[in-house]
């Protein structure tokens, strides 16, 4: 299988190469200045690893490729935006799920603590780079700034490295086999989620 990414230069493409060499598929890719001379022809499956501000653009012209789509969260940090985007992928059934690794460690009676350097959560801000452990939080969700390092608690045990890369493995190697249809409704609840935690953090 040949897997195209997006953003193929950055940080977190560069995880989802390493890890596409290690299940045994090939890899192809361009950075985003490229979208225009774009063919999606050779490739079996898509990842979108751009930064947030390009997914719209990007999503919208793979819609009606007819393979599965993997987009980097979040998808968009505007839910009117992220609401008009479901809505065109919904009406042509574009099958894209969201990067979920937290999904393959998190069971159902997860709290949602963590502890995370805003300086150090990417371009897109403490709430929305912990947009996965706020999705599965059951009750309230402690969002700190104090520690210098990921420090994120599921259950009572501590993430390590080794822990997260099983998971982002697992999450590649079962989106590829079983590219279910999407769950629009759940992403855009899950945005929401997050949307209305940082408005209500923000007024406090």
């Amino acid at each position: 299988m040949k897997v195209y990414i997006f953003g193929v230069k950055g940080n977190m493409a560069r995880r989802y190469r390493s890890i596409l060499d290690h299940l045994g598929h090939a890899v192809g890719g361009e950075d985003i200045e490229v979208l225009d001379g774009f063919s999606e022809a050779d490739a079996d499956a898509f990842i979108v690893a751009t930064p947030t501000e390009s997914h719209a653009e990007i999503l919208h012209s793979l819609k009606d490729c007819g393979r599965p789509i993997l987009c980097e969260k979040p998808i968009s940090k505007s839910l009117t935006q992220l609401e008009t985007l479901l809505g065109d992928l919904k009406r042509v059934g574009t099958r894209i799920q969201m990067v979920s690794q937290y999904d393959y460690l998190i069971d159902e009676g997860f709290d949602g603590q963590t502890e995370y350097d805003y300086f150090k959560s990417g371009s897109d801000g403490l709430y929305w780079d912990c947009i996965n452990i706020i999705k599965h939080a059951r009750g309230t969700v402690s969002l700190a700034c104090e520690s210098p390092v990921w420090n994120c608690m599921i259950n009572g045990q501590k993430l390590n490295l080794g822990l997260m890369d099983k998971a982002y493995v697992e999450m590649i190697d079962h989106w590829l086999r079983d590219p279910t249809r999407t769950d629009y409704d759940g992403i855009f609840k899950t945005h929401k989620k997050v949307h209305d935690l940082e408005a209500r953090c923000h007024k406090s």
